[in-house]
Parts: C-alpha cells; structure tokens; sequence
C-alpha cells in the first residue's frame, strides 16, 4: 500500500493531495491551492462509505429521503470506528483497511449508479445540495481561519483566530492519532496529566481511517478533516428540518442564521469535536421527530437501528452529549414519536457500539472517569475513587442550602448576558467616530463582544432572541404552522437539556456554552429564528442579516490575528468559497421538493 501511495505521489499535481505540510516556500496561491485540494479528497474519503450505504439503502426498495439521510450521516462514522478498534489486533492493519473501505466504497457506488431508476434518483437528488454545502462551509471556514496567515501553525492559529485564546483541546484527537500511527503506542497520559481515555475517540477514528493517504498524520491534515467533520452538523440539521416539511425559504434561513455565526465560525475551526457530535444528535432527532420511529412507520426496525447508531456516534464524539440525551427524554418518551420497542432497539445498538470504549476506559487505559467526576462531582484531582463514591461524598460534604445555591446560579448562569446587550450599543455608538483613539475603543468593545458570545447563550443568539418570545403567539391557533411546531418541539429540547446540565453540573456558574451540549445551541439558533419567521419572514431575514453583518465586520476589519497579514490566496479563496456557499443555500432554498406552503397541520 505504500508503495502504490508512492507511485500516486509521482503523477503530476497529485502530490498535493499526499503531501504533509504546506509547501510555505512556494507562492501563495499555491497555499490556497493545496487546501482546496486536500479538502476534497478528504470530502471524497468520507462520502464514499455514505454514498454506498445509501445506494444499497436504495437497492433494498428505501426511497424515503430523510431515511437515506440518516443512513448516510451513520454510515460517515462506521468505517472509522471499526479501523480504530482494528489498530488494537494490529496497528499495521490500520492503512490497508483504510484503502480496502475507500476502494470497496468506490467499486460499489460506479456499479450501483449505473443501475439507478428514476424513483432512486429522486429520492436521493435532495441530498446532493446539503452535502455539497457540508464542503463549501468548511472551506469558507478554513480559508477564513488562515485568511490572515498561520499555515505554519495549523492547530495554534484556530485557537485565537475568531475568539479569545483557547486551550489546546483541539488538539488531542491529533496526539492520540499520531502516537497511534508513529508511536504505536497509546500516550499515558496523552497531554499534560489528562489520559486518552478521558475524552470518546470518534474524531481520532475517523482521522486514521484516512490516514493511509499520507506517511502518517499530520497537523495540517488533522485540522483540515476535523473542520469537515464539524461541517457535518449543516446536513443533518438540514434534514432535521426537512423530515419535519418546513417550508423551503424558512430552510434556508436557519441555515444561513446558523452558519453565518460567530458559534459555528469558532467551533468548526477550533475542532474540539462539539459540532461533531451535535451533528449526529441532530440525525437523530431528524429520524424521532420526523416520525420515523413510531410503531406503524415504515422499515421502523432498521430506522431504529439507525437512530441507535447516530445515537451512539454522538456520545462517542464528546461526552458533553449526555446532557442532550437526557434532554431528549420527555420528546423520546412521547408515544408520538417513539414507541417502546423501537425506542429499546435503538438503545441496546447504542449499546452495543458504545461497550468497546467503556472497556478500553476500564482495562486499557483507566480510570477514564475524570470528566464526570470533575463536572458532576466537582473534584479536579484524581483519585482512586469511583465516580458514584465521588459524587456521594461531594454531595454529604455540602450543605444542602448551599446546593440549592448552586444549581440556582447554574440556572441563572444559563441566562447570563454578560453585559451583551450594553456593550453592543456602545459599540455601534462608537461605529461613526473616525477619531484615531476611537479605533481601540472598538476593538476592546469588540473583544468584549466575542467573549459574551462564546459563553453565554443569549449572546451567542444575539439577534435572534426574540424570536423565543414570539413563539407565544402559538396559543393562536392561526400562528401554528409547521414552522411554529418545530420551532416549539425544539425549545422543550433545549429547556430540558440545559434544566438537566445546570442541575447535574456540581461546581456553580460552570453552565457556560462550550461545557454543555452543542445540539441545544443549534437547537436555540433553529427555535429562535423560526420564531422570528412564524411572525415575519422579513423579520426573520432582517435579524439575520443584521447579524451576519455584525460578525463579519468585528472578524475581517477589527480581530486582526497575531500575523496581520493577508494572504491572497486564501482570501480568494475565502470569496470562491462563500460564493459556492451562497449559490448552494440559494438552491436549497429553491428544492421544489419540499413542501411550498406553510398551513397549518392537524398533527
């Protein structure tokens, strides 16, 4: 296999595509080139195993698009999750699996295209836009990151690009692939004191999986997979909203609401994988809520089947999930949505999937509990303890007064503006003074402004947030469209998801955004703006474009970065990128698939 990846290496131009590094000493351009190139092998790697799933989905007489959707969006993590747990038998076995998966997947996708009918055809046709956009957003946000320079530190540069500096969190996935790989070994501890089994492994399984097309993994690599795979969360709320028949200009303003933000901005390229797991969650609900797991619902058993996957891949990709999982509990115990046995099957194949990391947490590399100790039982340092013991004596060694203290102070922490709201208004105050002192007045506004918005909810919606509000017009029945409906389904998802998280959460003010579960982000992003659109879709337009504005001027005029200088190439490709971008939401918002009207349903 490294003899037939040499080979490739030699053809003209296909070098860029194996290459480790950015070729800095070149020309620019050359730069920009490289990241569009090895961004769509990357894209080609992971929709092969999706596309052959749903094209066998298909010829298995499944012509539902949202169920093709969901198996596709599992089918992402399959392959990779089996190549992680293969390195345990044999690291060498890592590389030949990863071309055996990718040239099988291709095989099988030239052979079953040529045998599609037109049902087929048009049942699969709705997803090729939102998987298109899944690789524009990613190259948009990749060539915005490094639009100011930092190739030559591709994992330092995300850490301070669109936000305050961060920790080195995105980069464990990449130790623990790279000691893997070279090393062949699992580091222990695998940064500072903190082990590799304290954080779930999907995005480092999905990382080697492509690692055979290049010596090993590099940091370049890692960061360029790891912003597509954040990506991925466009598709599958893209679906969500598309089982539930939601108008198609009220899709594509949620989309471009959710995208066009300093959450997904920051998020997607510091790839600690948050945005991976919301996307698998949002799958998921996209197959509960679109009612695709009621006891009558056609090929319900392997829908199921389906849903415990998705399940299982989010909970694998960061434990914050749980708080959403738990979340989901009064929607998923609604016989409306799920029944009984259907509800068992997908738990026992989330199970099922999830058993091999809590053995390898337990006997490879233990203890693996110090997360849940630290969140739920607010105790940092390691101990023998387990984590049951932990919290008990947390909870015995605390007032019960001053727990119901702290739960309160989550729940407010929850609400907290962190003085939003006052500081944009002196901000747009300050907009017209062209004074020369004035500048760095706007630029520690807008610092302010960027640190309100990573940790606290209602800043974060910024624009949107009276859209909650507007979703009381639903006691009016003529307010009650499907919008409206979705819109409501998903605020329950949110409120009970962070009333869990504030409640289980130990230590007081901890409830900030990036320790929670991001599908309640994206979750509040949907029912705000939808609330803006029961009301007014040029409400709703407005409040986006007001926010998109906001966010582009504070990240292109005033967040410079540390190297301050534009490079042309990745600006040009920044433009080509948002015009891709653009064009493709454009299209979604014009599938005569869906539904054109917006009455409302007896359901």
């Amino acid at each position: 296999m490294r003899a037939t990846s040499s080979r490739l290496r030699r053809l003209p131009g296909l070098h860029l595509f194996f290459a480790k590094e950015f070729p800095l000493r070149d020309a620019a351009f050359r730069n920009a080139l490289f990241l569009l190139l090895r961004l769509l092998l990357n894209a080609f790697l992971l929709l092969l195993p999706a596309a052959a799933a749903c094209l066998a989905a298909v010829r298995l007489r499944v012509h539902d698009t949202v169920k093709l959707g969901a198996i596709a969006l599992a089918a992402t993590a399959l392959g990779g999750y089996c190549i992680f747990w293969s390195w345990f038998v044999a690291w060498r076995l890592v590389r030949p699996l990863g071309w055996i998966l990718a040239l099988g997947a291709l095989v099988y996708v030239v052979l079953a295209l040529r045998k599609l009918d037109g049902k087929s055809r048009d049942a699969l046709q709705p997803l090729l836009a939102p998987a298109a956009l899944v690789f524009t957003s990613a190259l948009l946000i990749l060539a915005a990151t490094y639009a100011y320079g930092g190739l030559n530190t591709p994992l330092v540069a995300p850490a301070i690009r669109f936000s305050h500096p961060l920790p080195a969190d995105n980069q464990l996935p990449f130790f623990l692939s790279d000691s893997m790989m070279n090393a062949h070994r699992i580091p222990m501890p695998l940064f500072i004191d903190w082990e590799a089994s304290d954080r779930p492994p999907l995005q480092t399984a999905m990382t080697l999986a492509q690692s055979f097309v290049q010596l090993g993994p590099s940091e370049i690599a890692y960061q360029l997979l790891a912003v597509l795979l954040q990506s991925l969360w466009i598709f599958a709320l893209w679906l969500l909203l598309y089982a539930r028949k939601l108008h198609r200009h009220a899709i594509l303003c949620v989309l471009t609401g959710c995208l066009f933000s300093s959450f997904v901005f920051v998020n997607s390229t510091f790839v600690w994988p948050k945005l991976l797991a919301a996307a698998y969650l949002l799958g998921f609900l996209a197959l509960l809520l679109g009612g695709h797991l009621t006891k009558h619902a056609p090929l319900a058993v392997p829908m199921a089947i389906t849903a415990g996957c998705l399940l299982a891949w989010s909970l694998l990709s960061h434990g914050g999930t749980a708080f959403a999982v738990l979340g989901l509990i009064p929607l998923a115990l609604s016989r409306r949505f799920m029944s009984v046995k259907l509800g068992l099957i997908a738990l026992s194949t989330a199970g099922l999937l999830y058993t091999p990391w809590i053995l390898f947490q337990k006997f490879c590399d233990p203890p693996g509990d110090r997360l849940i100790k630290m969140h739920v039982a607010g105790v940092a340092a390691i101990d023998n303890r387990s984590p049951v013991r932990a919290i008990l004596d947390s909870y015995q060694a605390t007032p019960l007064h001053q727990i119901v203290e702290y739960k309160e102070r989550n729940l407010e922490m929850i609400f907290a503006t962190f003085q939003y709201w006052q500081t944009l208004r002196q901000f747009l105050f300050e907009l017209p003074k062209q004074e020369p002192e004035r500048s760095q007045v706007r630029l520690q506004l807008a610092k302010l402004l960027n640190v309100a918005q990573f940790f606290y909810f209602p800043s974060t919606l910024g624009f949107y947030i009276p859209g909650i509000a507007l979703l009381l017009l639903g006691v009016f029945p003529r307010w009650r469209s499907r919008e409206w409906r979705l819109a409501m389904l998903l605020l329950i998802f949110t409120v009970c998801t962070d009333v869990v998280w504030a409640l289980i959460m130990f230590v007081p003010d901890t409830t900030v955004i990036h320790a929670g579960a991001y599908a309640s982000v994206l979750g509040a992003f949907t029912s705000s703006i939808l609330g803006l659109w029961t009301v007014s879709r040029w409400l709703a337009a407005g409040a986006i474009g007001a926010q998109v504005l906001l966010f582009s001027y504070i990240h292109v005029f005033l967040l410079v970065p540390y190297e301050g200088t534009l490079q042309y190439g990745e600006v040009a490709l920044t433009v080509m990128a948002l015009a891709g971008s653009v064009w493709l939401l454009l299209r979604i918002g014009g599938q005569n698939s869906i539904r054109p009207d917006s009455a409302p349903d007896k359901r």
